[in-house]
C-alpha cells in the first residue's frame, strides 16, 4: 500500500477530532459554545492539538499497513503513542486534550491500515483487529499493576483499583462494543433520517453518556457524578435529547459544568464512531450540512 492511503486514514481520524470538538453544544465538554467544566482548555487548544497528533496517526495507519501479522504492533503503537502525547502537550502548553484519543485512535487507524491489506475495513474487521491487538491488555496493565506496587499507577489504574473500572482498555480489548452495538448504529440512523452532523454528534454523545462508565467523569466526580451524569443523559434522551431543540442540552451542560462533570471517555468514543462512520462512506457524511 502507497503512502497516500495510509495519509487517507490519517485524514479521517484528523477530521474526525475536528468534527468531535465542534460539534455544539456537549455538555461538561468543550465546544464552540464554551469551554465545558474546564478553565485550562478551548477550542482552539483541540485545534492546535488535533493537528500535532496527525503525523502519529499516520504512523499509525502506516505501521498497521505495512505489518504481515500484528504480532509486536501493539507495542510499536504504545511507542508512538508516548511520542505523540510529547507532541500534543508541547503543543497545548502543557494541556491533556488528547490523550485517550491517541490511545483509542491510534488503534483504530493502526487497524483500518491492516485491515486494507488483510481482509477489510468494516467495522466487523476494525473490532476484530482492535480486540486481538490488545489481547491481554486488562490483565497486563491493570491487573498485573495492581497486584505489583513498584509501579506508579496511572489514572486508569488507580479507577480500576478503586472501581474495578477497565476503562478505555477493556473497551479496546472487547474491540469497542459500545461503539460497534451501540454509537455507530445510533449516529448511522441519524444521518440517514436526515439529521446534520452538529446534531448527529450530539444525539450520540447522549447515547454514549448513558451507556459509558466514563473514567474521566469517575476522576473528577467519582460514582455518585457518574451516576448523576448517566441518569441526567437519560432523562434528556426521553424528552427527545437535541431532536427537542437545543435548550434542552444547553440546560444539561450548565448543570455538568456546575458538577465538574466532563464526559471525556464518551468524546473520544464519539471520534472513534465519526471516524468508522467516514471509513465506511470514502471519508463524506450523508448530509454536508453542519
Amino acid at each position: 500500500m502507497n503512502n497516500s492511503r495510509y495519509e487517507y486514514i490519517a485524514n479521517l481520524a484528523h477530521k474526525a477530532l475536528l468534527i468531535e470538538v465542534v460539534a455544539s453544544p456537549k455538555p461538561g465538554l468543550v465546544d464552540r459554545f464554551n469551554c465545558g467544566a474546564h478553565t485550562d482548555m478551548d477550542l482552539f487548544t483541540f485545534i492546535n492539538s488535533a493537528t500535532a497528533i496527525h503525523p502519529y496517526l499516520f504512523r499509525c495507519a502506516q505501521a498497521g499497513g505495512q505489518s504481515k501479522t500484528l504480532d509486536g504492533l501493539f507495542l510499536r503503537l504504545r511507542k508512538y503513542g508516548v511520542e505523540a502525547e510529547k507532541a500534543m502537550l508541547l503543543a497545548t502548553h502543557g494541556v491533556n486534550t488528547h490523550k485517550g484519543a491517541i490511545f483509542s485512535m491510534g488503534l483504530v487507524t493502526a487497524a483500518a491500515g491492516y485491515g486494507m491489506e488483510h481482509g477489510g475495513t468494516t467495522p466487523f474487521h476494525i473490532s476484530k483487529i482492535c480486540s486481538e491487538l490488545c489481547e491481554g491488555l486488562v490483565e497486563q496493565d491493570l491487573v498485573s499493576k495492581q497486584e505489583s506496587k513498584l509501579n506508579k499507577q496511572t489514572s486508569g489504574q488507580l479507577l480500576f483499583a478503586q472501581y474495578g473500572i477497565t476503562g478505555v482498555r477493556g473497551e479496546a480489548q472487547k474491540g469497542f462494543p459500545t461503539v460497534m452495538k451501540r454509537s455507530l448504529p445510533i449516529f448511522q440512523t441519524l444521518m440517514e433520517e436526515g439529521l446534520s452532523i452538529n446534531d448527529c454528534c450530539v444525539q450520540t454523545l447522549l447515547h454514549l453518556i448513558t451507556q459509558t462508565r466514563d473514567t474521566n467523569i469517575l476522576s473528577r466526580t467519582g460514582l455518585k457524578g457518574l451516576s448523576f451524569a448517566q441518569e441526567y443523559a437519560k432523562k434528556v434522551l426521553e424528552q427527545g435529547g437535541i431532536l427537542n431543540g437545543v435548550d434542552i442540552v444547553e440546560a444539561m451542560d450548565r448543570e455538568f459544568i456546575a458538577r465538574n462533570i466532563s464526559p471525556g471517555g464518551c468524546a473520544d468514543l464519539l471520534s472513534v464512531t465519526c471516524f468508522l462512520y467516514l471509513l465506511q462512506t470514502n471519508g463524506y457524511f450523508a448530509n454536508t450540512y453542519f
